[in-house]
C-alpha cells in the first residue's frame, strides 16, 4: 500500500484537459485522448461557498478516467484572466462565465434590442477587472443611421478601444472580426438578442448555431444559448459562445477600485486635493475637473457614479 498522501496518488493518476463545455449537469473536457465527459469531485464542488461555478469553459483542470470512460475532475489551475459576475439573485456568490480567454468581445446591437452606454461601460470594467482585453462589437448597423450612431461610439474611439462594426445583412465588416478574433480565445458575451450566435454563424457557417427572434413586446432577445461551449475556428482562434446577460454586477470590485477601471481616469488618480476622493462631490477632485472640461465624457462619469454605489456589496457579505 502506497504511503503517498490521497491528493498526491490522485495526481499521479490524473491526465490534464481543457473544460470547453458546462452546465449544472456535468462538463466537457478536451484531453490529448478525446472529449471526456466528466463530473466534479463533491470536495472540489464545495471548497469554496463563494463560487457557484468552482470549475467553468475554459478552465484547465486534472481529471481522473472511469473504466466506464467517463471522467471526474479532481484539480483545477489557477486562472489567468476571468470574465464573471455575481450571481442574479445571490449577492456574494461569483458566477464564472468564462476563464482563461485573451480578450471580451463586448457584443451590443446598434438597435433590437437597445444600445445601453450604462451596460456596455460595465462590461469594459469588467474586462479590465478581470485581466481581458476588450474589443466593443456593434452588430446590425443597417437598423440605424450610421453617421448619427458613430457619434455615440466616439467616447470609446477616443479612449483607443477596438471597435467592430458589423451587419448580417448587407453584409458587412465580418472581415474585421475575423481579423479581430484570430489568432486568439475570446470570449462574447453582451445582451440577449444582440446576435453573437448569428455573427458566428456567418464568420463560420458550419457551426450552425440556434438563434432567436427579438420579442415585439419587451424589445430584448430570448437565451438560445444556455450554457457557455468553446468552438474552433477554421481561419485560427477559439470563442467561447455565452448564454446572453441582462445585467452585469462585477464580481468583487471594490469602492475604491472602480476608477482604476475607467482607463481615462487613471492618469488623474492620486491628483486631487484629498487622498480619499471618492470622484463624488469633494472639492478639487481632479476627475470632476476632467468631465467639466470636456476631457472626460459625461456619460462615462455618470457610469462611474452609478458602478461605486453597488460596488463592495459582494465583499460586505
Amino acid at each position: 500500500m502506497s504511503n503517498e498522501p490521497p491528493e498526491t496518488a490522485a495526481a499521479d493518476r490524473s491526465i490534464p484537459g481543457l473544460v470547453v463545455w458546462g452546465s449544472q449537469g456535468g462538463f466537457q473536457v478536451e484531453t490529448a485522448a478525446g472529449v471526456v465527459s466528466c463530473q466534479l469531485r463533491r470536495k472540489l464542488m464545495h471548497q469554496n461557498f463563494r463560487e457557484r461555478t468552482p470549475v467553468a469553459v475554459g478552465d484547465e483542470v486534472r481529471i481522473e478516467l472511469g473504466q466506464d470512460g467517463q471522467g471526474v475532475i479532481v484539480a483545477r489551475a489557477p486562472r489567468r484572466s476571468v470574465l464573471s459576475r455575481t450571481t442574479v439573485g445571490k449577492a456574494g456568490v461569483e458566477q464564472v462565465i468564462a476563464a482563461n480567454v485573451d480578450q471580451l468581445l463586448i457584443v451590443f446591437s446598434a438597435d433590437q434590442p437597445e444600445f445601453r452606454e450604462r451596460l456596455v461601460d460595465r462590461y469594459f470594467v469588467a474586462a479590465h477587472k478581470g485581466n481581458l482585453e476588450p474589443v466593443l462589437c456593434i452588430t446590425k448597423i443597417d437598423l440605424v443611421d450610421p453617421e448619427v450612431f458613430y457619434k455615440r461610439l466616439q467616447v470609446y474611439e477616443n479612449l483607443g478601444y477596438r471597435i467592430v462594426i458589423t451587419s448580417i445583412a448587407m453584409p458587412y465588416g465580418l472581415d474585421e472580426l475575423r481579423a479581430a478574433l484570430n489568432g486568439k480565445t475570446s470570449v462574447l458575451s453582451g445582451p440577449s438578442g444582440a446576435g453573437k450566435s448569428s455573427l458566428l454563424n456567418a464568420i463560420q457557417p458550419t457551426l450552425a448555431l440556434r438563434i432567436g427572434d427579438i420579442s415585439k413586446k419587451t424589445g430584448k432577445g430570448g437565451h438560445t444559448t444556455t450554457s457557455a461551449r468553446i468552438y474552433s475556428l477554421d481561419f485560427g482562434g477559439r470563442v467561447v459562445d455565452t448564454p446572453g446577460l441582462r445585467e452585469l454586477q462585477v464580481w468583487d470590485l471594490l469602492p475604491e477600485e472602480v476608477a482604476e477601471c475607467f482607463i481615462e481616469f487613471k492618469p488623474l488618480l492620486g491628483q486631487c486635493k484629498f487622498r480619499s476622493c471618492k470622484h463624488e462631490t469633494e472639492p478639487g477632485c481632479a476627475i470632476r475637473l476632467a468631465v467639466e472640461s470636456g476631457a472626460i465624457a459625461p456619460t462615462r462619469y455618470e457610469s462611474y457614479l452609478r458602478l461605486i454605489e453597488t460596488a463592495g456589496d459582494d465583499t460586505r457579505r
